[in-house]
């Protein structure tokens, strides 16, 4: 359980999960940034999004309270089993980086997405699915 937390100007991902048990992670009023522009020194076909979940992960993993901001590829990048789940949470910045066309939440993976009580603030493609992921 994690209240409060933030990471600023990261270059890949600002929370990067590879694996959580049964009872997940939980954050909480948190804020991520993740960048990548011309200004930064970013390394060659890096994308930056500000979370990650691995194919390899099967727990949950919930944001409630948090913002997500800066010049990104894409808010949220999910290959995993499990559940993950967006409540209240702010959406500023995405596709800014290489493909402006990519949604802010990209789901790929066989898991669930849960996005409730949002808010996307710019008129994009908001969510994804590909691959075998369907819910």
């Amino acid at each position: 359980n994690f209240l409060g937390i933030g990471a600023d100007l990261c270059y890949n991902y600002s929370v990067r999960v590879d694996a959580a048990q049964a009872p997940g992670i939980l954050i909480t009023n948190g804020e991520f940034t993740a960048f990548t522009e011309d200004s930064f020194p970013v390394p060659a076909g890096w994308t930056s999004s500000q979370v990650y979940v691995a194919e390899g992960n099967s727990g949950p993993v919930k944001f409630v309270d948090s913002s997500f901001w800066g010049p990104d590829s894409s808010i949220a990048v999910l290959e995993g089993t499990g559940t993950t789940s967006f409540v209240s949470c702010e959406f500023v910045n995405w596709a800014d980086q290489g493909d402006s066309s990519r949604a802010a939440i990209e789901v790929s993976g066989n898991g669930a997405l849960i996005v409730s009580a949002c808010s996307f603030q710019e008129d994009k493609t908001q969510v994804a699915f590909s691959g075998t992921a369907s819910r």
